[in-house]
């Protein structure tokens, strides 16, 4: 089709955003498709080339190219991309070429003069950033522009921050064909974190013919970002965005409607095959099931065996995220649950720490759980029987153990030790003592952290519905407000961990360009809960149709009222919970069948279409 092939993101070796998701997971195909005419080309951040760069020695003619930059004050840092399928990547460093002063002015403030001049983009009282991507960005048209010559090329640009250098391209009325991408409008994003049912207004908009007002993007401060989003648009040779929820939200926020979809998609490989997942599903379970032991036992008994895991994720967007819905519909949940359910809110907030005595007591049950798996473990030699037959040890005896683990911890955690019917004296004894120390009154906390506020949203919404971690209580909730990851002093463990033991992912989003989260959820053998106003859940309707007996729901929230979605979601939450495991297991099969749809290796395609398109223009 073409000799080169560059992807232009600043996210391209440099995790800040979902985007770094899409170049990353779709790396292998691409380098498939196109071979060694593909190369990205991303931001120069020391940190983060680290562990994403491996150098190499530059080819003859990127050689020549980048001599030729640096003497302008563009430094390529080039290599292989190690977390992208070892697709080539050139890092930009263009602060010095930005910085430097022509004619008594820096170069950047001559270049956003230009701007201004032929597109009338504004960028007077933008902040840093913008002015930092443009320098960048415009740094990496001049390396494109170099590296085509002579060649038949073509130069992705991916979201405003990329634009500038989309824009030199065309003012030098290259021959490169340009293709331009956003996954979200900026002024789109803002006006829906500030005001909420931004895909109501565009509905109502797109029906008038009308476009959003201008002013907007000089009320809340992005009038740069967005005018450069706008004009990329309208002068690609081919303008795509990610889903037609964005499409729609392009058409009316920059006024242009994109010539094709590109939806995003998932590497499956990253995930392992259905019998792996789970496999690890009991590994990672047991680690969540220990950490909910730690968390609730020194308040009372409870038994996490056969209950069921529903998680939400998210930034802390209450309203947009459909925070408000799933706390809503686990209160309806709460009063008639016959099952325990624990539900997980991980939403980064302010925090201050740990709570104290979460702490203390993860200390202690370490050590707890350490003796009991002493104690439990010198049964591994004896003859397991059912009914005066034999087990099959291989496929149940870990089973069978953890049983005896679980009962073991309860027996010394309401000190009913006495009615248990084996024990090693002295490690039972320090374990009762440890956990006498341990015991309160009260409920347990809601939150594993001591936030910041006072009042929180979350906190608020969970009491004003019932919620409150009480003995009682079916639902119980864990609000997780920090990153997941190894080393967080609580659950220690990666995101896709987490997400492995859980059994039902909820993203009842009100705003969501995409939304990988369900799909990674689906991926990993979750039932997974989506929107009609996402644009993941807007592609698995078009593609399938009825979503609801499968292992991936959408929730139809299109101009439905709050209570509405509500008793949705709620009907899911009641369904799931009287399932058995075997019922259960079966729509976790179907979610990953369903999420399998969402692969780069069929969705690829979709680029090399709008590259035929770019380069037929």
């Amino acid at each position: 089709m073409v000799d080169l092939l560059f992807e232009v993101s600043s996210e391209a070796g440099n995790k800040v955003g979902g985007i770094y998701t899409v170049l990353q997971s779709k790396s292998l195909e691409m380098t498939r498709a196109f071979g060694k005419s593909y190369h990205l080309i991303g931001f120069y951040n020391e940190s983060s080339a680290k562990t994403e760069l491996e150098r190499m020695k530059m080819p003859g003619e990127i050689s020549r190219a980048c001599k030729k930059l640096s003497s302008l004050g563009i430094h390529c840092h080039y290599g292989r991309w190690t977390h992208g399928s070892d697709a080539k990547l050139m890092l930009l460093d263009a602060t010095s070429f930005m910085n430097e002063t022509v004619d008594g002015k820096k170069r950047v403030d001559l270049i956003k003069t230009g701007l201004w001049e032929k597109y009338r983009i504004d960028s007077l009282m933008m902040p840093w950033d913008f002015t930092l991507n443009v320098g960048w960005s415009h740094a990496a048209g001049v390396l494109v522009e170099e590296l085509a010559k002579g060649k038949k090329a073509i130069a992705h640009f991916h979201e405003w921050i990329s634009g500038a250098g989309l824009l030199y391209l065309k003012d030098k009325g290259s021959h490169v064909k340009t293709v331009f991408t956003t996954h979200a409008t900026t002024l789109g994003r803002t006006k829906s974190a500030w005001e909420g049912n931004l895909m109501r207004e565009v509905s109502a908009g797109l029906k008038r013919g009308s476009s959003v007002n201008i002013q907007e993007a000089f009320k809340y401060k992005v009038e740069g970002k967005h005018l450069m989003e706008s004009v990329c648009a309208a002068e690609a040779d081919v303008f795509t965005t990610v889903s037609k929820v964005v499409g729609m939200e392009s058409h009316y926020i920059l006024g242009v409607k994109p010539a094709l979809i590109t939806p995003n998609g998932l590497d499956f490989s990253r995930f392992g095959d259905i019998p792996s997942i789970m496999k690890s599903q009991e590994e990672r379970r047991v680690e969540v099931e220990n950490f909910l032991y730690t968390y609730f036992l020194p308040y009372y008994d409870l038994n996490c065996k056969d209950a069921l895991f529903a998680f939400i994720s998210g930034r802390y967007e209450f309203e947009n995220k459909g925070i408000d819905v799933f706390i809503e519909a686990l209160g309806k949940l709460n009063r008639t649950a016959k099952r325990n359910v624990f539900a997980f809110i991980f939403v980064p907030a302010g925090v201050k720490g740990i709570r104290p005595e979460v702490t203390r007591n993860l200390s202690a049950v370490d050590r707890i759980l350490d003796n009991i798996k002493k104690v439990v473990h010198k049964r591994q030699d004896e003859v397991i029987f059912s009914e005066g037959k034999a087990i099959d040890k291989a496929k149940r005896f870990e089973e069978v153990i953890r049983d005896e683990e679980i009962a073991l911890m309860r027996s010394i955690a309401d000190n009913s030790i006495k009615n248990h019917s084996w024990k090693n004296e002295r490690l039972i004894k320090e374990s009762t003592n440890l956990f006498k120390g341990l015991k309160t009154v009260g409920d347990a906390p809601l939150s594993t952290f001591e936030m910041h506020n006072h009042s929180d949203l979350i906190i608020d919404s969970l009491q004003d519905n019932g919620l409150g971690n009480r003995k009682k209580d079916r639902v119980k909730v864990v609000f997780y407000p920090t990153y997941i990851k190894p080393g967080d002093g609580l659950l220690n463990m990666s995101y896709y961990s987490v997400v492995n033991a859980m059994d039902m992912g909820v993203f009842p989003s009100r705003y969501e360009p995409w939304g990988y989260t369900p799909v990674e959820s689906a991926a990993l053998m979750n039932l997974a809960v989506a929107s009609d106003l996402s644009g993941y859940g807007q592609f698995l309707l078009e593609n399938f149709g009825d979503m609801s007996k499968r292992g991936i729901r959408v929730l139809m929230m299109d101009g439905k009222t709050n209570k509405e979605i509500v008793r949705q979601l709620y009907g899911v939450f009641s369904e799931v919970s009287q399932m058995n495991r075997d019922e259960l297991l079966g729509l976790k099969k179907d979610a990953r069948k369903i999420a399998e749809k969402d692969n780069w290796k069929e969705l690829i395609k979709y680029y090399k279409k709008a590259y035929e398109m770019a380069v037929s223009r």
